[in-house]
């Protein structure tokens, strides 16, 4: 929250990293216990990246919000 309110990152690069953590975490036994480790970071990582700049695009451009 405090890098948000700072403006420290961009809003779509904060919320990139927030949800690549959140898959990585939540999935975490999972991919351990299927072996794919490796590959489950990738995916968390791209969904975070396409999460992001879907979400910054959505709020800025079609509802005109002011994000941080």
């Amino acid at each position: 929250a405090f890098v948000l309110i700072r403006g420290v990152m961009p809003f779509w690069l904060v919320t990139a990293i927030y949800v690549a953590l959140f898959v990585i975490v939540f999935q975490f036994e999972e991919r351990r216990a299927a072996g794919q480790i490796p590959r489950g970071i990738v995916i968390a990582v791209v969904h975070g990246l396409i999460s992001g700049l879907l979400i910054q695009y959505v709020f800025v451009d079609l509802f005109l919000v002011r994000l941080p």
